[in-house]
C-alpha cells in the first residue's frame, strides 16, 4: 500500500492534487483525511474485482464494487472516513481529498 501525490491537469478534476493509494490484500486504502474533509474517488483500475468500504473492516457500510479493468467514478466517501479494501488482487486508487482542489 502506498500513495503518490500526482497533479491531474485533464479531465473534470482540473487543478486537483489527484493522489493514488494501491493495496494487493485487504486493507485500510486510505486513512482518515481528518475533520470536515472527505475522499473524493475519481476511478479505480482493477486486476480483479474489489470493493471499497467507509471505514476499517469488511462490517462497515459498502461504498463502492469495482470490476477488473479501469472504472471512472466521481463518488464522495463520508466526512473524516477512511476507505477499507476486499481486494486481493492488484488494484490502484484514483482520488483527491475536498479543501485540496484549487
Amino acid at each position: 500500500m502506498g500513495a503518490n501525490k500526482r497533479h491531474f491537469k485533464d479531465g473534470g478534476w482540473r487543478h486537483a492534487d489527484v493522489m493514488t493509494a494501491h493495496a494487493t490484500s485487504a486493507s485500510v486504502v486510505i486513512a482518515d483525511p481528518g475533520d470536515n474533509r472527505h475522499i473524493v474517488i475519481v476511478g479505480v483500475s482493477a486486476m480483479g474485482d474489489c470493493t471499497l468500504y467507509a471505514g476499517t473492516s469488511v462490517s462497515d457500510p459498502v461504498v463502492c464494487h469495482y470490476n477488473q479493468g479501469w472504472t471512472d467514478a466521481s463518488l464522495t466517501v463520508p466526512l473524516s472516513t477512511s476507505v477499507y479494501t476486499d481486494g486481493t488482487s492488484g488494484h490502484t486508487i484514483f482520488y483527491y481529498l475536498d479543501g485540496l482542489v484549487s
